[in-house]
């Protein structure tokens, strides 16, 4: 009796132990959303904060970036780039004002932001551009311009998926080993 005893108490630590470390998990999960949440505000401080907290999370949050694909909403953050990114256009709060620079290319949206944490992640560096615009290098260089028109984001995150793919498969140390970063299958870069 006594040693079914100690078997069911055994069973009710471990279940709730099991139980303990799920919620964790879950815990972590919502911990993680909300984080991007905050990514996605529209005051700038807070934007800037969770960029770099997305930062310091690394690759656990990629699935989450990646997700963002399609996400036109705009990101009010300049990154906290060094030196102060003084080129990076941050959206005005006039609808008609935003609109024309987002028609431009000059504001920074959420997918095009996720597309730079990605890559700040796989560099290790928050620095590793000079601004949040595309350019494709493939152009010849006079016609060459920064900024996040609708078919440079649409070949990056073309890029993007298919190194998400080996990113599964490899993991990112190896993808930084072999020096394969997220735009590798394209002439897309971050200027």
């Amino acid at each position: 009796m006594k040693s079914l005893l100690s078997i069911i108490t055994g069973l009710a630590v471990f279940c709730g132990l099991a139980l303990s470390s799920s919620a964790q998990v879950n815990t972590a999960v919502e911990m993680d959303e909300q984080l991007l949440d905050k990514f996605a505000s529209t005051q700038q401080v807070e934007a800037n904060a969770a960029a770099i907290e997305i930062f310091k999370r690394g690759e656990k949050m990629m699935p989450l970036l990646l997700r963002q694909k399609g996400n036109t909403s705009l990101f009010y953050g300049n990154f906290n780039l060094d030196p102060p990114a003084m080129f990076i256009w941050l959206p005005t709060g006039d609808k008609i004002r935003d609109k024309k620079l987002s028609k431009d290319g000059l504001l920074t949206t959420m997918e095009v932001a996720s597309l730079f944490m990605i890559n700040a992640i796989f560099y290790k560096d928050m620095d590793f551009a000079q601004t949040s615009y595309l350019v494709d290098l493939s152009l010849p260089s006079e016609q060459q311009k920064a900024a996040n028109k609708s078919y440079l984001v649409k070949k990056a995150w073309n890029a993007v998926e298919i190194w998400s793919q080996k990113l599964e498969k490899e993991g990112i140390k190896k993808l930084r080993e072999s020096r394969t970063p997220p735009f590798n299958d394209s002439d897309i870069r971050f200027y």
